[in-house]
C-alpha cells in the first residue's frame, strides 16, 4: 500500500501545481489529495462533512 503512495507522490510532478487529486484512505495526508469522509458508525454525518 505505501508502495501506492510513493508513486502518487512522484507523478505529482509531472501534473501542473494547481492540480488536484481524488485518492482514497490510503492516501491521506498526501499533498493535494482529496479524500472522502466516511460517516460515523450508527451516527449521523455532520453537514459540513457532507458538502
Amino acid at each position: 500500500m505505501a508502495f501506492d503512495v510513493n508513486i502518487l507522490r512522484k507523478q505529482q510532478d509531472n501534473f501542473e501545481k494547481k492540480q488536484k487529486f481524488q485518492g482514497d484512505k490510503a492516501d491521506e495526508g498526501v499533498e493535494r489529495t482529496n479524500t472522502p469522509k466516511k460517516k460515523p458508525r450508527k451516527k449521523e454525518m455532520l453537514p459540513e462533512i457532507k458538502e
